[in-house]
């Protein structure tokens, strides 16, 4: 993964993401996925799209720091919940989820944390 080109400037300084409890790293997604879908209802495709942009992102990092920490089942799990994100955005209909079921998902990783 290239660092150097990182939409959020710094997250990676010292691992600063990856040493971020998994809750927080998802209320972070969650955060980005809320702001697509504010972005949605109000027909704005930049807005959509660059919180669209960092949510892939921060799905990413998290997804590197997952594999370095050899936990490969979460990973496999992020990675679905990448696919979904995607579908959604690009309304596909092939998972039927809407933005705000991922919304809550990110959610209630951040409750229960």
């Amino acid at each position: 993964m290239d660092f150097d080109n990182l939409i959020h400037k710094g997250i990676m300084d010292d691992d600063r993401w990856i040493k971020m409890p998994l809750n927080k790293q998802m209320g972070n997604i969650g955060a980005e996925i809320s702001r697509i879908n504010a972005a949605k209802r109000k027909n704005s495709d930049t807005k959509l799209y660059a919180a669209f942009d960092r949510a892939l992102e921060l799905i990413d990092l998290t997804v590197y720091g997952l594999n370095k920490s050899h936990e490969y089942a979460k990973t496999r799990e992020l990675l679905r919940f990448r696919e979904v994100v995607c579908d959604c955005v690009a309304e596909t209909g092939m998972y039927d989820v809407s933005l705000d079921k991922l919304v809550d998902y990110c959610t209630q990783y951040v409750l229960i944390g």
